[in-house]
């Protein structure tokens, strides 16, 4: 795809995109999303980027308790830093400090 996506395209890659960042243990670059679904990493990075947005509320719907993160060159889902204390306290569970 040369010309940047519709929106109609670019809600297409989200499923794929999401399925791969789902099952890697390390982050991932655009070139290797387009290699894989053979669209260009221009156009990869564009999805990401609203998958992005989307996650964290930015993009007018709720925000989601993972992100999609750019880290060391690539991408990856985390869980987001307003719930870490959930994650990493073993007394979460009885008081929620954090909700």
């Amino acid at each position: 795809m040369s010309d940047a996506l519709d929106l109609a395209e670019t809600q297409l890659l989200f499923a794929p995109i999401e399925a791969i960042l789902m099952v890697v243990d390390q982050p991932v670059t655009a070139q290797q999303l387009a290699g894989v679904l053979n669209v260009s990493a221009e156009d990869i990075e564009h999805v990401l980027e609203a998958l992005s947005a989307q996650y964290a509320g930015r993009s007018g719907g709720r925000e989601h308790g993972f992100e999609l993160r750019r880290l060391g060159g690539g991408w990856r889902i985390y869980s987001a830093p307003r719930w870490d204390c959930l994650l990493y306290t073993s007394d979460a569970a009885d008081d929620l400090p954090c909700v």
